[in-house]
């Protein structure tokens, strides 16, 4: 393995966050996070599209679910068909 170790480099990193003044953190901070505030990308007509496309295909999947479970209850009980098992008297 080439180059400093972890724990050799993570020193190197506190001693050079101990040499710079706590105003001088504070700017770079500010400064980072102004930078990644700014890069907010606006969502694209293309993603809203996309998005609103899957809503409505998952209402109407919920209202088809809604329409075959209200027909299941409406619907009448088939009688049931007589297992193989059982003996069945024979129309003579």
């Amino acid at each position: 393995m080439s180059g400093p170790s972890p724990t050799a480099e993570t020193a190197r990193l506190a001693l050079q966050l101990e040499s710079v003044a706590p105003s001088e953190q504070k700017s770079r901070y500010t400064q980072r996070e102004e930078v990644w505030m700014s890069s907010k990308r606006q969502t694209t007509m293309a993603k809203l599209t996309r998005e609103r496309k899957v809503k409505e295909k998952r209402e109407l999947k919920l209202e088809k679910k809604a329409a075959a479970k209200a027909a299941r209850a409406e619907a009448p009980e088939a009688p049931e068909e007589p297992s193989l098992d059982q003996d069945v008297p024979e129309a003579d």
